[in-house]
């Protein structure tokens, strides 16, 4: 199905559909596996944390 929203600011509207969110939502998530991995590595082990949890 596919979606149209229009921008209260610009006037632009936007069209997506739902594997537009669902690619969203996967994106979401392995951002916040890469910022906990970020913070992982500045106290030292972020190679075996993002090693273990990627490959899972």
């Amino acid at each position: 199905m596919e979606y149209r929203k229009k921008c209260n600011v610009c006037g632009q509207i936007f069209c997506y559909t739902d594997k537009d969110l669902s690619n969203n939502t996967k994106n979401s998530v392995m951002g916040a596996v890469s910022a906990v991995g970020n913070l992982a590595s500045i106290f030292g082990g972020g190679t075996i944390f993002h090693t273990q949890y990627l490959t899972n």
